[in-house]
């Protein structure tokens, strides 16, 4: 095979198919995934200098604390079945051990992610207008109902969309020789972004994508149609009934709600009717969920470690069910606070590890100027406040994926570039 293709190529395209495998079943993105990293071990020669840096050392430091965390839980057997799951953050970042990443490298594998998306969103919106006609309700073929056939959820499958959405007005962008055949995918996303109906995932993509195109956009008229454009696409969002119950009745926040103070002295506990959890909102239950488990989590007095990988599940049931919140209601529910999560599980200094990781990887995105990278970080943080993705299969990979990815481009642009300035015909060699 390297007779033909030399490996930075044979990496590129198993970096390709990994990004490819997002877009659908677990077991495919796992196989593929899974393929990428033993050809990385087995058949490339491998940079072991890049364990030094953040790209690829926080994924494998965070995966040892797993298994410290694990080990520590009272329920070990819980804490180890989750690690299986975190394995990913490993799988993910193997296959980057060999590559020489140029920009080119990674436009292809950005581009080739767009494709992937965009047969694949064009496969749900041909299932969805079949069911449709079928006789189903919209609202079956909507949210969890429209990536029913990959066992995606909603909210990851359109951070997967408007990331690839916005690669069409970076210089990630595809050039197509037809500007008629450069809308047909950019209407199938669009159209699969309505359909996954994520409130947040929308507002934010929509606020970005208009200040990013208004900014760098010259023409008056040209800035008129894009606000009228953009307008359009709101006014859209909320003619359609399902999608405008999500926003208007999932955005409510009432005052009762505001109130709310956990307590450890049951004779004062609120215990939350029949009617209540009915009535409950989609803000209004994250609300109530962040506000239990930092009360208790600071009651407890475990700052330094938190409840540990096994046990924190078991916290959070017991603490929601003490608010009548379960079970049958909220069992089984984790805090929906990544942030959060990570500090109530692993404790303060994690979470300041993990922070800090963040800030670096938005460091860098900001230092290169690379706006794609600037937005992934934006709606994935953002997403964070409101998802815990960071213990599902498709939110890890995504993100290490593609974070790493950006990392490790401009790492080994950097080590280029230092390299050439002391010398330049060892940077010739290279």
């Amino acid at each position: 095979m390297n007779k033909f293709f030399n490996n930075n190529q044979i990496n590129t395209a198993l970096l390709s198919l990994v990004g490819l495998g997002l877009c659908y079943k677990v077991n495919i993105g796992n196989l593929l995934l899974i393929i990428a990293a033993v050809y990385t071990l087995f058949f490339t020669k491998k940079s072991f200098i890049r364990l030094k840096s953040i790209a690829i050392g926080f994924p494998l430091l965070f995966f040892f604390i797993t298994i410290i965390s694990a080990l520590y839980s009272k329920d070990k057997n819980e804490g180890i079945g989750h690690l299986d799951l975190m394995l990913l953050m490993v799988l993910v970042v193997i296959p980057y051990l060999s590559q020489n990443l140029e920009f080119k490298n990674v436009k292809k594998v950005v581009n080739f992610f767009f494709y992937s998306i965009s047969l694949g969103t064009f496969i749900l919106l041909l299932l969805s207008i079949a069911k449709y006609v079928n006789g189903q309700d919209f609202s079956e073929i909507t949210f969890h109902g429209f990536t029913r056939l990959y066992d995606q959820h909603p909210v990851y499958y359109s951070m997967y969309i408007v990331f690839a959405l916005y690669t069409q007005i970076t210089s990630y962008k595809i050039k197509f020789n037809n500007k008629f055949i450069e809308l047909i995918p950019i209407s199938i996303l669009v159209a699969g972004l309505l359909l996954c109906a994520s409130k947040a995932v929308i507002v934010v993509f929509t606020i970005m994508f208009f200040t990013r195109v208004f900014l760098i956009i010259k023409s008056i008229r040209q800035k008129v149609y894009i606000s009228i454009s953009v307008l359009a696409f709101v006014i859209l969002t909320y003619s359609i009934p399902f999608l405008n119950e999500r926003f208007n009745s999932g955005l409510t926040f009432s005052s009762e709600i505001l109130s709310f103070k956990p307590t450890n002295d049951f004779t004062n506990k609120k215990l939350f009717s029949y009617d209540e959890k009915e009535n409950i909102s989609d803000l209004e239950i994250r609300y109530i969920f962040a506000k239990i488990m930092l009360y208790h989590f600071l009651k407890d007095d475990i700052l330094i470690f938190g409840y540990g990988q096994g046990d924190v599940q078991n916290y959070t049931d017991y603490y929601n069910f003490s608010y009548n919140l379960g079970p049958r209601w909220y069992e089984g529910y984790n805090v929906h606070n990544q942030y959060i999560y990570i500090l109530i599980t692993y404790g303060l200094f994690v979470l300041i590890l993990f922070l800090l990781y963040i800030c670096y990887s938005f460091y860098y995105a900001i230092k290169h100027r690379n706006h794609l990278y600037i937005f992934f970080l934006i709606i994935s943080s953002f997403v964070f406040f409101f998802e815990v993705t960071l213990v599902r299969n498709k939110g890890i990979v995504f993100f290490y994926f593609f974070n790493t990815l950006f990392l490790i481009s401009h790492i080994y642009f950097e080590n280029s570039n230092s390299r050439h300035k002391r010398s330049p015909k060892s940077s010739r060699r290279v």
